[in-house]
């Protein structure tokens, strides 16, 4: 997850549709229109341009120095990188560019220093994209780039089909290492939210494999004490957990097992 291959020298992309160009001047064949969260390797400063590598699409370029910034890779960088990826986290319409620094972030920092809780923000970001290419309310022009920008990364996401629509879901990895190694409530609540969700489960589903599914959910919301958490956070956890108790009461009805319902 969240590939990276190692540079002095990075420069993520801040702009959709800044053009790599083939040359350092406006007039230069295009070579590639990148997307918000696109890292590239730096090798020459050319003024108003930067002579890049992008290792994605495996090619040279040139790139305008506005459209991006540049970051050194080294453990003294970490605090900064991470205190950006803290301002993305709630930050909607950036989700590809905050994934890109948790990266980056992963990349400078020494492995001691990384919390668990580092992946909450990087599943809540990846959650958040999921939902937005999956509204049918949101302009969708760099949506789709944005979400190939997130998998470059090693980000998962799958997609399900709920009756005549097919949502783009995140596959939660992420929230399962939250889940599995961190201490804070709040973050071990945003997890199992995010884990839990009936609308990322196919319509299509047997029976068995939702009993299976239902009995998964409520053991990663059990995980949660609501009483540790914000107010709101557990309000959340309790109705989610209500849910997930309604379906199997229905379940065990159906099959007749009526007092265990």
């Amino acid at each position: 997850m969240l590939a990276l291959i190692a540079s002095t020298l990075v420069a993520i992309v801040v702009e959709d549709g800044a053009l790599l160009r083939a040359q350092a001047r406006d007039a230069a064949a295009r070579q590639a229109e990148l997307s918000r969260g696109d890292w590239l390797e730096v090798r020459a400063d050319r003024g108003a341009y930067l002579q890049v590598y992008d290792h994605r699409r495996e090619r040279p370029g040139y790139v305008r120095a506005w459209q991006v910034r540049t970051h050194t890779l080294e453990p003294a960088a970490a605090p900064a990188l991470r205190a950006i990826v803290d301002f993305l986290r709630d930050a909607p319409g950036q989700e590809s560019l905050g994934i890109g620094y948790v990266a980056l972030y992963l990349r400078a920092a020494p492995a001691g220093a990384i919390e668990p809780e580092l992946f909450e923000a990087l599943g809540t970001m990846s959650d958040r994209l999921a939902r937005r290419v999956s509204s049918r309310r949101v302009g969708r022009d760099t949506l789709p780039a944005q979400l190939e920008v997130a998998k470059s990364y090693g980000v998962g996401f799958v997609v399900v089909e709920q009756g005549t629509r097919a949502l783009t879901c995140y596959d939660g990895e992420a929230f399962r290492r939250v889940l599995a190694s961190a201490s804070d409530p709040r973050a071990r609540a945003v997890a199992a939210l995010g884990l839990s969700r009936r609308d990322c489960w196919p319509d299509g589903a047997s029976p068995a494999q939702t009993r299976d599914w239902n009995a998964f959910r409520l053991d990663v919301l059990d995980r949660v004490d609501p009483g540790r958490v914000p107010r709101h956070l557990a309000t959340r956890v309790r109705l989610r957990r209500a849910e997930v108790l309604a379906e199997q009461a229905f379940d065990l009805a159906a099959r007749g097992e009526t007092e265990a319902a």
